[in-house]
């Protein structure tokens, strides 16, 4: 077994899963989930669309129940998605959905995917009430919509879960903490007394988040994708 602990960040259900497939590789591994995440009540899924683009598990999440409930799609057309490879194509996958178009790179990777097959259409974009807040947002819409139409959608807002101090300073020391989006990066340094032993990041906006927002003597981020 690995003797490094990692500290996995993500809201729940996400963070258990992540450190149970951890530990059936032998790593060392706890959940601490500094953030949680709620659906928004105002949400409209539109009757059609010619695509779904998503981004967050969490938000795959939401459209599958979407897509099942008739809430989505329920004009008779069944929508193509656009996935994250690793992120949140295997949501789908295990609902039993086709995910038309698989990328890596996050947002931009995925919406450069989309553009690359020649797609034109409505495309529905579903994210957090914090995606405008990041550049990778508004970068993978500058790709989509010089040929599609695309409306995004606010699904789901995430929060600083109240505990999130006493989960930082009841931490082990001499610990990984892997941070898996912007929000978790924030909720970290806002409660934080002294720098991690070391950071890992899933994502290209949440590795710029951690750069951009840490003490300048803090440790740089490793890049690495969620098992």
């Amino acid at each position: 077994m690995s003797k490094e602990m990692l500290i996995v960040c993500r809201p729940q259900p996400d963070a258990d899963a992540t450190v149970a497939r951890l530990r059936e590789k032998g790593t060392q591994a706890e959940a601490r989930p500094l953030i949680e995440r709620c659906v928004l009540a105002e949400v409209r899924w539109p009757d059609t669309t010619d695509l779904v683009f998503v981004t967050s598990t969490f938000a795959a999440g939401l459209v599958v129940r979407a897509l099942s409930d008739g809430a989505l799609g329920g004009g008779g057309k069944r929508p193509r998605i656009a996935a994250l490879a690793r992120a949140t194509a295997p949501v789908f996958e295990a609902a039993g959905h086709r995910v038309d178009i698989k990328a890596h790179g996050g947002a931009v990777g995925l919406a450069n995917a989309v553009y690359a097959t020649g797609f034109r259409g409505r495309v529905l974009y579903p994210v957090s009430l914090a995606a405008p807040n990041e550049p990778e947002h508004h970068a993978a819409l500058a790709v989509l919509r010089p040929v599609a139409d695309v409306r995004v959608l606010p699904a789901y807002d995430t929060r600083t879960v109240a505990n999130a101090r006493a989960l930082i300073d009841s931490a082990p020391g001499a610990a990984t903490w892997w941070f898996h989006s912007p929000s978790a990066v924030r909720a970290f340094l806002e409660y934080a007394a002294s720098p991690p032993h070391a950071v890992r990041v899933s994502g290209a906006s949440t590795l710029r988040a951690w750069q951009e927002l840490k003490p300048r003597t803090w440790p740089d981020a490793h890049l690495e994708e969620a098992p």
